[in-house]
């Protein structure tokens, strides 16, 4: 991705395969007001793509939420709720319009049991850690959530990956990828 002076950065991209995947179609946006967008960085990017193996069609979506606590600016909480509602109606029309699968992750700035992420886990999302079957690593990498933000010292200090905010979430795993089930997660570790 080049950045062109002048032009909207899209601050949630999403990288792919062109030998594994085909891109069909895509959709940035940037999270509206502006005061909750941080100068135009909270966005949500949607790709759906499809299989060159088998031409079954999956959905991604990759955001980055509003990063303020409630504490340091009331509404935070809200804003985000309202940003994740518009990633799952997108989610929805591809799941209505197509039955597939929908991949969301992203920097949601929000621990599992948040609020903005309640929502996400009551419609039916399921966190990617607690579906692999051959191995797991709930630990939250180098992002925690507090004033630090990042830090050298691996997290591991947060059981089922409750305390991370980076998150990586499946939605109507009924649908198939590779000709089986979606939720055929095999390994999940988020990168340190």
């Amino acid at each position: 991705v080049v950045y062109i002076p002048g032009e909207v950065w899209n601050h949630t991209t999403i990288f792919y395969n062109p030998e594994s995947v085909t891109l069909q179609e895509t959709r940035y946006h940037k999270y509206e007001p502006a005061a909750w967008s941080n100068k135009g960085s909270k966005s949500y990017n949607s790709a759906i793509f499809t299989l060159n193996e088998n031409g079954k069609e999956f959905m991604v979506i990759n955001t980055h939420l509003w990063w303020k606590s409630e504490k340091a600016l009331p509404g935070s909480n809200e804003a985000r709720v309202a940003q994740v509602r518009k990633m799952m109606t997108e989610a929805d029309d591809a799941v209505f319009t197509r039955g597939c699968p929908v991949f969301m992750v992203g920097d949601m700035n929000c621990k599992l049991d948040s609020k903005p992420m309640k929502q996400l886990l009551a419609a039916g999302y399921k966190p990617l850690h607690r579906l692999a079957r051959v191995s797991s690593d709930p630990r939250c990498g180098h992002h925690q959530c507090n004033s630090k933000a990042f830090s050298r010292k691996e997290n591991k200090t947060n059981e089922d990956g409750m305390g991370c905010i980076d998150q990586f979430l499946l939605y109507n795993g009924n649908g198939e990828i590779c000709g089986k089930s979606a939720t055929g997660i095999l390994v999940f570790q988020r990168i340190y």
